[in-house]
């Protein structure tokens, strides 16, 4: 009878990763590597990002959203636009992404009354409960304006929302995305903001 050499631990362990190649877990982690290489280079190339609203008081009530980073052909009411915010919204949120909703575009009028915004004359029933935290008296962001070519103004829809209501207009070249909720995420998208805006659409 003839004995073979015991393989010498080099051997045993190259036989070991060439199974491994051809296992079925090694397949599966391939497959999921080169399917998230693949996403991330269709979110790149269209300029995607997934955002997460992680605030404990929102603006408006999604949590999860696809940015598309690009800004809109047209600006519309209604619209969820994300802008870099800058100095007319305070320093704290300076070169901050914030995204709200279009509520006014160019030539609209805008009116605060008794702290209850109107646009073109039709209620936009969200309150401004910020006016306590922020030390003013009732009333005190009350004015009537008509938004100045591009210029954009925005409303979040939560009773906490910092927007334009107190700190003015938003011009086009600061908006640089547009983002669409993620279904399961939030209410209705559709929906909210036939709720929120109505007749304004």
């Amino acid at each position: 009878m003839l004995f073979q050499p015991w393989p010498s631990n080099r051997a045993r362990y190259r036989s070991r990763s060439v199974m491994s190649t051809n296992s079925t877990p090694f397949r599966i982690f391939l497959a999921v590597l080169f399917f998230t290489l693949a996403l991330l280079t269709f979110a790149s190339v269209l300029k995607l990002r997934l955002g997460v609203d992680a605030q404990v008081r929102q603006c408006l009530p999604f949590t999860l959203y696809i940015n598309h980073l690009t800004p809109p052909d047209q600006i519309k009411r209604g619209q969820l636009l994300g802008f870099v915010a800058h100095g007319e919204v305070g320093h704290g949120f300076d070169g901050k992404l914030m995204t709200k909703m279009v509520a006014a575009i160019p030539g609209d009028t805008i009116t605060i009354k008794q702290d209850q915004l109107y646009v073109n004359g039709i209620k936009v029933d969200r309150p401004m409960d910020l006016i306590v935290k922020l030390h003013k008296k009732p009333g005190a962001f009350d004015r009537t304006e008509i938004v100045p070519p591009g210029h954009v103004f925005f409303i979040g829809t939560e009773p906490h929302s910092f927007d334009s209501r107190y700190w003015g207009f938003i011009t086009f070249p600061e908006i640089v995305a547009q983002a669409t909720p993620v279904p399961g995420f939030g209410p209705d998208q559709e929906k909210f903001v036939h709720e929120t805006l109505g007749p304004l659409l």
